[in-house]
């Protein structure tokens, strides 16, 4: 069983989706992954942001993982503005 760290409370989790993986599939396996988490409420989501880079995981993360806060990660300002406008808390652009 997992047990969370008080030394490791800080310590903040980016969880990157590639643009190449499917991402029903991905995003159906990071909302397993948590859910084996014991206080996953409280001690591990508040730490995690998605990072999404392609439109296409907009609507499986709202699906598969709707707790979790979202950032575009990209270059393109129409496609931050276009897309992820509603969806993000964050945007990491160059």
């Amino acid at each position: 069983m997992y047990t969370f760290q008080p030394e490791n409370q800080h310590v903040k989790l980016n969880i990157d989706c590639k643009a190449n993986n499917d991402p029903d599939r991905l995003l159906s396996l990071v909302h397993s992954c948590i859910m084996e988490i014991p206080e996953w409420e409280t001690k591990l989501t508040p730490r995690i942001v998605l990072g999404l880079w392609h439109p296409a995981f907009i609507q499986p993360a709202i699906k598969h993982v709707p707790y979790l806060r979202r950032a575009y990660i990209g270059r393109n300002p129409y496609t931050a503005r276009e897309y992820f406008w509603p969806h993000v808390e964050f945007f990491s652009m160059e």
